[in-house]
């Protein structure tokens, strides 16, 4: 999805995932779409798990999907500039510290 992301038009994007379902019109993904923030998208696709400020980790921990199931995984939170809190499994081995302008953060397990 990412690469895709990387090199689609936004129509073609916005038809291959059927984000009709998301955003009505092509124009209205548009205008989601033109910082570029490509993580609400995949909290839409239920990639990352959103969780409300108020709400502890540690109780929804289990809602959070493991897309890597042959892999070690590493829990890792994305710094948005809103009230709500963002997280993903991702292998052990990625060395990412942002998606696109978004900062990445390994979360440390309790």
């Amino acid at each position: 999805m990412i690469k895709d992301y990387n090199v689609l038009s936004d129509e073609q994007f916005w038809k291959k995932y059927n984000l009709k379902e998301i955003w009505f019109e092509l124009e209205e993904y548009k205008r989601h779409n033109k910082d570029r923030n490509i993580v609400f998208l995949l909290v839409d696709k239920e990639f990352i798990f959103q969780l409300d400020y108020k709400e502890d980790l540690m109780d929804y921990i289990e809602n959070i999907h493991n897309y890597w199931p042959s892999q070690e995984i590493k829990l890792v939170s994305f710094e948005l500039d809103n009230d709500q809190q963002y997280y993903a499994y991702v292998p052990k081995s990625a060395m990412i510290n942002s998606l696109y302008e978004v900062k990445v953060m390994e979360v440390e397990n309790e």
